[in-house]
């Protein structure tokens, strides 16, 4: 028997998402490093826009890192009754709708690999992905694992409210209408989470109609994961969340490991947005730590009124900074040269300031000009952040940014939170004081040794994090 023949063949379906792509993409790579022959299947739009970001082919762009091109292919499939031809972010509702429509072709795609060899031998999927991918995987009578790329603490709590260990998904949705500084549990309600608060739960409201819709969903995909999953890998390590993957291990019955943190070398990552390198010849201009990097990531979307909170606090407080501005980030104010709005803003900050619809944030993070990073607490960004050791402003936006954001903050002391007041918008007066106290004062500096000595744990993990799964 050849090789071909011998070699483990892994087919990885990710949740098409921005903060989803390049956890999964980068573990893969690590199994083809090691041998592995991967498929990463897109369906079509997300492949299509890829290849449209790169102005080439996103096969060959994809693989070619980390000497696995040989062991790692592209492919797509279609999904059915999903119009992204105008707009590829669609309701979360109408895609979990028509995710099950790609079962079928899945299933052709399986097939064919089959019939070409190696044979496919795995399955893995991101965990959004369950529902159309756990019976193709019992069909074909391989192990499917399933990719979970948040944090173990969000797979802890969801297990508890799933298996109404403790807490429920009642008590959660009645949580979220309360007070947020109303304390949900302490910290021996749920062994191995902290003590929380309203504010920490996750809440989907700017992204569906209904939190009860996600609930439910969630529910879905956990218990169909645990039911007949054969592992979950999750982009995280123990030395970051112990108590957690201590408790998981007792209460889950998947073998749950630690792989992260999964963050690509420079350059290698994968976009949906095409990236503006001008930044970067901006940033290569400016003192040591002097700028503040903003980034809300691919969903968030802010009020014509707290745009204002932000840019008065950017303009009075004189600091520098480079701000992603995604077209739809703010209604009726975009970053592009003749918005009235924009353009007598920018004007204010006198050269202090540079707006990009999109960056390369890999390479802004590790550039030695920036000294702080203000984001929405997306799990794929805190880790990137912690893997080139810079502190955080905290400014989480729905799901699970605020836990995120907890532990940040709280936990590991490497940032800072951004606190709304009571008309539920963060004010200016907020906004320039924790950017000064991040980026002037002596509690940045501690934040910076902080998470410092992340980064080494970071680094020193994800040398031997793939060969614990192995």
């Amino acid at each position: 028997m050849d090789r071909r023949q011998r070699q483990q063949h892994v087919v990885a379906v990710p949740l098409p998402a921005q903060g989803h792509l390049n956890p999964l993409m980068r573990f893969c790579k690590l199994l083809a490093a090691q041998g592995f022959l991967v498929t990463f299947v897109n369906i079509d739009p997300i492949h299509h826009r890829i290849d449209e970001v790169r102005n080439g082919g996103v096969a060959d762009a994809d693989a070619d890192m980390d000497g696995a091109h040989d062991c790692i292919r592209c492919d797509h499939i279609p999904i059915d009754s999903l119009n992204l031809a105008n707009d590829f972010r669609v309701s979360f509702e109408a895609f979990f709708e028509a995710q099950n429509s790609i079962a079928p072709h899945l299933e052709a795609l399986l097939s064919r690999l089959n019939r070409l060899g190696p044979p496919v031998t795995c399955l893995m999927s991101d965990i959004g992905m369950t529902l159309p991918t756990q019976n193709v995987a019992d069909k074909f009578n391989i192990p499917r694992i399933v990719f979970y790329p948040n944090s173990a603490s969000l797979q802890l709590f969801v297990s508890y409210v799933i298996q109404g260990r403790r807490t429920s998904a009642k008590q959660v949705l009645e949580g979220l209408k309360r007070s947020k500084t109303e304390a949900f549990c302490d910290g021996s309600t749920l062994p191995g989470l902290p003590a929380l608060l309203n504010t920490d739960l996750p809440d989907f409201a700017h992204v569906v109609d209904d939190n009860v819709f996600m609930w439910r969903f969630i529910s879905q995909t956990w218990q169909q994961s645990e039911s007949f999953a054969h592992a979950m890998v999750i982009n995280s390590f123990e030395e970051l969340e112990a108590p957690t993957f201590k408790a998981l291990s007792e209460g889950f019955r998947l073998p749950v490991y630690g792989i992260g943190p999964l963050v690509e070398p420079l350059g290698k990552e994968t976009s949906l947005w095409k990236e503006d390198e001008g930044c970067i010849a901006w940033l290569d201009k400016q003192p040591s730590l002097s700028v503040l990097y903003i980034s809300f990531g691919s969903i968030t979307i802010l009020s014509q009124s707290q745009f204002d909170e932000i840019m008065a606090a950017l303009i009075a407080s004189a600091q520098r900074f480079l701000w992603v501005f995604r077209p739809d980030l703010v209604k009726g104010v975009t970053s592009n040269s003749g918005s009235s709005a924009f353009d007598v803003i920018m004007d204010q900050c006198n050269g202090r300031g540079c707006v990009v619809e999109w960056a390369p944030q890999l390479r802004v993070l590790a550039h030695p000009s920036v000294g702080g990073f203000l984001t929405h607490c997306g799990w794929n960004s805190v880790l990137e952040a912690i893997a080139h050791g810079m502190p955080m402003l905290c400014w989480p936006y729905f799901s699970d940014q605020t836990l995120d954001a907890k532990y940040v903050v709280e936990e590991w002391k490497i940032g800072l939170q951004l606190n709304e007041a009571s008309n539920g918008l963060v004010e200016r007066g907020e906004i320039e004081k924790v950017m000064k106290a991040l980026m002037e004062g002596n509690e940045g500096r501690t934040l910076r040794e902080n998470v410092s000595r992340l980064k080494e744990m970071s680094y020193k993990h994800q040398s031997n994090s793939f060969m614990k799964f192995g």
